[in-house]
């Protein structure tokens, strides 16, 4: 285990400095990766804590409970549980999970093309004015917001909030959803079951085909 706690820096002088089995955990200190890139077991960052530099940290599992990423995290499982963390680089994580929590974008490229999105609980993800695109968002609580567009190929809305902006796709709504922000998907589905509740006029794209 390696705990890099408030007020501690560890400052990587090459790569793979650290052991590829290694749970590194970032509580309220300072993860400098610089230029350099890491393979390790597992990474938590909470309290406020910062992986920074340019380089790329790689862990099987990625525990996001408040800070801010500003070097970028590699393939695996992010998921956020707790706080507010604030992703300026680019994570390449195939399966996000928000179940409380904010996810905040820093970037266009935060979120990975091949990645499925999954909210629920008291789950944020806040887009900021940044756009994404993704493979899959899956809606079951909680809120997307933001004012830059978050695109995907398929939608399932389960319910929740969309406060944000949805793009292109197909979207299938299957619970109770309320839309105060706006979906421009080319396909929405409203199954059995589903109720999409509108906060305001024009919330639908004037092209997508309803049904």
């Amino acid at each position: 285990n390696l705990n890099i706690n408030g007020g501690g820096t560890l400052t990587l002088g090459a790569s793979e400095r650290i052991g590829a089995l290694t749970l590194v955990d970032v509580n309220a200190g300072e993860l400098a990766l610089g230029v350099n890139n890491n393979t390790v077991g597992a990474f938590t960052l909470r309290g406020g804590g910062l992986l920074s530099g340019t380089g790329t940290l790689t862990a099987a599992t990625y525990a996001l409970q408040g800070g801010s990423v500003n070097a970028n995290l590699g393939l695996g499982v992010a998921s956020v549980t707790d706080g507010v963390t604030l992703l300026n680089g680019a994570l390449a994580a195939g399966t996000v999970g928000i179940s409380s929590g904010t996810l905040v974008l820093g970037s266009t490229i935060s979120l990975a093309a091949g990645a499925t999105l999954t909210i629920g609980g008291s789950g944020v993800l806040d887009t900021a004015s940044n756009a994404n695109t993704i493979t899959a968002l899956n809606l079951n609580s909680g809120r997307v917001t933001g004012t830059g567009t978050l695109t995907a190929a398929t939608y399932a809305l389960v319910g929740g909030v969309v406060a944000g902006t949805l793009g292109g796709g197909t979207a299938t709504v299957t619970g109770s959803v309320s839309l105060t922000g706006m979906t421009l998907a080319d396909n929405l589905n409203i199954n059995g079951g589903g109720t999409l509740t509108l906060g305001a006029s024009e919330r639908i794209g004037a092209l997508t085909l309803v049904d």
